[in-house]
């Protein structure tokens, strides 16, 4: 049976010289005060000699799978390290609740609707500006669409046929906005 490997609390810190020692007894000195990642934490790191590693019997118990040395990590920022929990931090706000209720009336059932009715699941092209391309047709699909339903002729309950034509016509060119160039030389047409 694999014995568990150790944890900080396995490690014993010296205050004078800014050092852990390991349960062999072996020394890690600080190799970052303040080692930022690209998630935008901040960590203090330790770390041992190479050769202090290489024969040690706990070896298994305190590297991970392929290190050649031990590192311990100590998280320095108290705020939170993720996106999600930095988001989940800002909406616990009294104020953040207020402006997050309305937003749920407001834009979701706008990305429900293009993600469930137009099926926007993901974009088909990739790039910043492609995407960006591909976003405004939607939401320029999505506009008209509620012009034609909320408008003076929603009265009889369904656009008018040329109306119908060109969102049909649209939704089509937002599925694959390079058949824009292919479409602009034929008429509109729309099968249902």
């Amino acid at each position: 049976m694999k014995k568990e490997s150790f944890t900080l609390q396995d490690f014993e810190y010296e205050e004078e010289s800014d050092t852990y020692r390991c349960p062999q007894g072996k020394v890690l000195r600080l190799h970052a005060r303040a080692h930022r990642t690209n998630r935008g934490e901040t960590y203090r790191r330790y770390r041992s000699r190479q050769e202090d590693c290489a024969h040690c019997p706990l070896r298994k118990q305190c590297l991970n799978r392929g290190a050649e040395r031990k590192w311990l990590a100590l998280a320095l920022a108290q705020e939170p390290a993720t996106l999600t929990a930095r988001m989940r931090r800002k909406i616990d706000q009294p104020q953040a609740r207020r402006l997050y209720g309305r937003r749920l009336a407001i834009v979701e059932p706008v990305f429900a609707n293009l993600r469930s009715n137009k099926k926007l699941d993901r974009f088909s092209y990739r790039g910043q500006v492609k995407v960006n391309i591909q976003w405004l047709l939607y939401c320029l699909v999505h506009n008209i669409e509620k012009i034609a339903h909320y408008g003076k002729s929603y009265r009889t309950g369904k656009p008018s046929p040329e109306l119908r034509r060109l969102l049909c016509h649209l939704w089509q060119i937002c599925r694959r906005p390079d058949s824009l160039l292919r479409t602009l030389n034929s008429p509109l047409s729309c099968r249902d």
